[in-house]
């Protein structure tokens, strides 16, 4: 066989089916990868009526414990010669078993229209990382096929002490223990923009996890001995989006009396150190520590978002 394509699943009933059947429309010869992590509503029962419909698709259950916890899971079931993970509210385009025709031994396929030619690993980390002139960004694990003998040879997995970066993580040590990889210029993915309710609430823990990411990312380069103005660039440039997204996160707690010891983490070191070199309305409130203007002005913001994304599915659905 010879690909597995993997599926972490949770609380996806509006969506799973839509994602499965883009899959299972190929004659080919693959194995469907579908792991419910603890979905609290129709997802799972939605699973098992495809499995038995379908041969080729397996179903496992387990408690909730996180997408990466999911993707691990599933890694020890596979059984294809490469693998390719999607998400279970995404689908392929018609005609995305295209990909498994170059699939020759290579450690990793990474399927991209706009990176062009063949870059040498420094350039690939920038493309993982988001760090490069083109704006392109490869740090989540789909649009990939992996080797099935050269993830589990290295035992690479996806961090479970991380809320945020184990994606990035992982693609970044993948490409620095890949002996040889190719880029496709084929696009088979649609990514489905969605606000879910985990990116609406602060979580305490993701400011202990983002340190240790930052940790991590830095004995990881000197693990490898990564060009150092390559490491230097993705880190300051991972600690400029954490800065961000965190205090996006704590702009949905619930009064700003109740939200303001959470900005103590822009005096740590590798934080303060960032806000000098942006000019943003967002870093110039934090120079200024005008934390209750700055939580207003998230929290405004992002409630303009939400309501622009539900303006347009009403009037998608009415179309």
């Amino acid at each position: 066989m010879k690909l597995s394509v993997i599926i972490p699943a949770y609380n996806v009933e509006k969506y799973i089916g839509e994602c499965l059947d883009s899959i299972l429309v190929t004659e080919k010869e693959i194995e469907v990868i579908i792991v419910d992590d603890g979905s609290k509503d129709n997802t799972l029962s939605i699973c098992e009526e495809y499995s038995k419909k379908d041969s080729r698709v397996k179903v496992y259950s387990k408690p909730n414990g996180g997408v990466s916890s999911a993707r691990n899971y599933a890694l020890e079931k596979v059984s294809g010669d490469y693998i390719l993970f999607v998400d279970s509210d995404d689908y392929l385009y018609e005609g995305w078993d295209a990909l498994m025709d170059p699939l020759s031994g290579d450690d990793i396929y990474y399927y991209d229209p706009y990176i062009k030619g063949h870059p040498d690993k420094n350039r690939m980390l920038r493309y993982i990382a988001g760090v490069n002139e083109e704006g392109i960004c490869i740090a989540g694990p789909v649009n990939k096929a992996y080797k099935t003998s050269f993830l589990l040879g290295h035992d690479l997995k996806f961090n479970l002490d991380l809320i945020t970066g184990e994606d990035m993580l992982f693609n970044l040590e993948a490409i620095l223990l890949a002996e040889s990889y190719q880029v496709i210029d084929l696009d088979y993915y649609y990514y489905r923009q969605m606000i879910g309710q985990t990116t609406r609430r602060f979580d305490d823990r993701i400011i202990d996890s983002d340190t240790m990411f930052h940790h991590l990312l830095a004995a990881l380069f000197r693990r490898y001995e990564v060009d150092k103005k390559t490491a230097e660039d993705i880190r300051f440039s991972s600690l400029k989006f954490a800065v961000i997204l965190i205090l996006d996160r704590i702009s949905y707690i619930d009064r700003f009396s109740n939200a303001k010891e959470k900005y103590a983490f822009l005096e740590k070191k590798p934080y303060r150190s960032v806000l000098n070199k942006s000019d943003s309305i967002i870093f110039k409130l934090c120079r200024a520590r005008r934390y209750r203007t700055l939580y207003y002005y998230l929290r405004s913001k992002n409630r303009f978002t939400v309501t622009k994304k539900k303006v347009k599915e009403i009037i998608s659905k009415k179309k």
